[in-house]
């Protein structure tokens, strides 16, 4: 485990913590996805990837882009899909309209 990720554990707070404040959250993109349910959903800088359990909790399709290695690691251990990228060169690597549904 890395300095960042120990660093993150230790002074962010409990995952089910941060996930219970991200809570309030889901109501607002309810209906939305209510509406594209099908709309891929990205979490710029997952780390932990609380909001990406979150999303995946709800049955909405999600994918993490995170540049630390160890917590993307994490995730995807847990079955979340988290690349390994810096946020900006991700979304520049993708096709256009490739997010629109």
């Amino acid at each position: 485990m890395d300095f960042y990720t120990r660093f993150t554990n230790h002074f962010r707070g409990e995952k089910d913590a941060i996930k219970e404040r991200l809570a309030v959250y889901v109501p607002l993109l309810a209906p939305i996805m209510a509406r594209y349910p099908e709309a891929p959903i990205i979490d710029l800088g997952s780390g932990r990837g609380e909001w990406l359990e979150l999303l995946t909790e709800n049955g909405w399709p999600a994918k993490g882009i995170d540049s630390n290695e160890s917590m993307a690691s994490a995730c995807n251990e847990r079955g979340l899909n988290v690349e390994v990228n810096d946020a900006v060169t991700a979304l520049q690597q993708m096709e256009s309209n490739t997010l629109q549904r």
